[in-house]
C-alpha cells in the first residue's frame, strides 16, 4: 500500500475525489492490460478509472437474461470481505477458514450430485 502511494507522488497523480481523477496524467493514459506499469499511480485514481470501466457493464439486478439470482445478503458480503484477507494458500495458518471452505464445497458439490 505504501509502496502505491509512493509512487502515486512520484508521478504527481493526486486524487482524493473522484472528479479529480480526471485532471491527473493517469486519465489521459490506457489503463494497462498485460503489464504492470513502471510508474504507479495514486490508489483513488486507479480505483475510479476501474469503477468508470465497470460502467459499460450490465447492471447484474436488472439482467432479466440470467436465471442466476444476484442478490446477497449485506452479511454475506461482509464475509466474502472478510474472507479476501486470508491466504488459503496457507490452509495450516488458517485452519477454521480452510473448515469453513471445505464445508462450502461439500455443500457445492453435493447440489451437483459430485462423488465424495
Amino acid at each position: 500500500r505504501q509502496a502505491g502511494r509512493q509512487a502515486g507522488r512520484q508521478t504527481g497523480q493526486q486524487c482524493r475525489s473522484e472528479m479529480e481523477v480526471y485532471s491527473t496524467h493517469a486519465a489521459i493514459q490506457e489503463l494497462p492490460d498485460s503489464e504492470i506499469p513502471e510508474q504507479g499511480m495514486a490508489a483513488p485514481c486507479a480505483q475510479q478509472l476501474v469503477l468508470d470501466e465497470l460502467l459499460l457493464d450490465g447492471n447484474a439486478p436488472q439482467n432479466l437474461a440470467s436465471f442466476v439470482t444476484t442478490y446477497m445478503e449485506p452479511e454475506a458480503e461482509k464475509l466474502i470481505l472478510h474472507g479476501a484477507r486470508v491466504n488459503m494458500i496457507d490452509m495450516d495458518e488458517y485452519p477454521q477458514s480452510a473448515a469453513i471452505h471445505q464445508r462450502c464445497v461439500n455443500m457445492i458439490g453435493k447440489m451437483w450430485y459430485a462423488k465424495p
